[in-house]
């Protein structure tokens, strides 16, 4: 009897990766790093866009303590000094309908406005409008249109006539600004508060 030695099958996986799937495999780790890229290049463009809405809420939040430093009975002119060493007159007057600034009454103007909301697409009212300069990095300076409405709240005082409450609404907006070739829209940030006696 012959003996018939033992040959084990040649597995195919055993002979390695073939040339079409190192091709697959390189195409694959190519999209996967374009898609990584893709997100740290817009995870950069978000960051500034955040940049410039807290630099709005802070623009906001100025005139807001502003008008909050006076007492609601007290329709009186507040200055504020911005970046730009321009003194800008902040009117706290109310009346009846409330001052200021129109605010959006039905469906919203545009994105990030909604009822209540200071209206930019509206024209500017005298004593309740400023331009804020603000210092920026390297020398930049941006211009805030910043915009305010004053509204009384409850009834008056039937001795003299004013509120003891008033409600105040304060938007700050950055105009479109053309950068790196696109042109930036950058929402309204909006702040409200009720400032009383």
């Amino acid at each position: 009897m012959s003996k018939i030695a033992y040959q084990p099958r040649k597995n195919r996986r055993a002979r390695g990766f073939t040339l079409i799937e190192i091709l697959v495999a390189v195409t694959v780790l190519g999209i996967a790093a374009l898609g990584g890229i893709a997100m740290i290049a817009i995870g950069i463009g978000r960051n500034n866009s955040l940049r410039t809405d807290t630099t709005s809420a802070n623009v906001a939040q100025t005139v807001v303590e502003a008008i909050a430093s006076v007492q609601a009975a007290n329709d009186t002119t507040v200055n504020i000094v911005d970046c730009g060493a321009n003194i800008i007159s902040i009117n706290t007057a109310t009346a009846v309908g409330g001052l200021g600034a129109p605010v959006v009454t039905g469906a919203p103007v545009y994105p990030g406005i909604g009822p209540g909301d200071i209206d930019f697409t509206a024209g500017i009212v005298p004593q309740y409008q400023a331009n804020y300069i603000m210092c920026a990095p390297n020398g930049v300076r941006l211009t805030y249109d910043v915009r305010w409405r004053i509204e009384p709240v409850g009834l008056p005082d039937p001795a003299t006539g004013k509120y003891f409450a008033k409600l105040v609404t304060v938007s700050a907006q950055l105009p479109l600004t053309a950068n790196g070739g696109g042109i930036r829209y950058s929402p309204p940030v909006t702040l409200r508060t009720v400032v009383g006696n």
